[in-house]
């Protein structure tokens, strides 16, 4: 929903190192910690998270990985009157490793939402042509409203995931 609190950057960022120095006292050190983007709703509260310096800054400064959620990315672009390729361009996508997919959608005022409907064989397309560019290892569909059309989707993402793999393995340059 949109809506929260703005807080300022260098707060937010201190709250970023903080969790992620309290989830590394939890966790075993052979886990991997990843930042996710979010999407951006037209209000002050999302001014910052939803910016890729800020979330680079958030990766790099705390030696994390990148969790991409494509609908949030989407969103964030539509919502921010910008392309979808220049908003990747400003992510830190040299560090991701996983995709979180599903299908955003459009409100009646225009505003963009991450609807998590299941995804489109556009978004298998999307899903593919990410993982070539860049260090993607996890496929995650976030959709929850069917499980005959989730398992159809699982298997089709896991399509996507082995002709990316199979790809990789015949050229590492790709």
């Amino acid at each position: 929903q949109p809506g929260g609190t703005h807080r300022e950057r260098k707060e937010m960022l201190s709250h970023v190192r903080a969790n992620l120095r309290w989830l590394r006292t939890l966790l075993p050190r052979t886990i991997e910690l990843g930042i996710e983007n979010n999407n951006y709703y037209p209000t002050a509260a999302y001014n910052d998270v939803t910016d890729g310096a800020f979330i680079s800054e958030a990766v790099r400064d705390n030696d994390v990985l990148f969790l991409l959620d494509i609908a949030h990315a989407q969103v964030s672009a539509a919502n921010t009157k910008v392309s979808f390729e220049s908003y990747l361009a400003g992510l830190p996508m040299g560090r991701a490793v996983q995709l979180h997919i599903c299908q955003p959608g459009v409100k009646p005022d225009g505003l963009a939402f991450d609807a998590h409907e299941v995804p489109s064989s556009a978004m298998e397309a999307e899903v593919e042509r990410l993982s070539m560019l860049w260090p993607v290892r996890y496929f995650t569909v976030e959709y929850y409203k069917d499980a005959d059309k989730l398992i159809v989707s699982l298997e089709r993402i896991a399509a996507v995931r082995d002709r990316v793999m199979a790809k990789r393995i015949a050229d590492p340059r790709a």
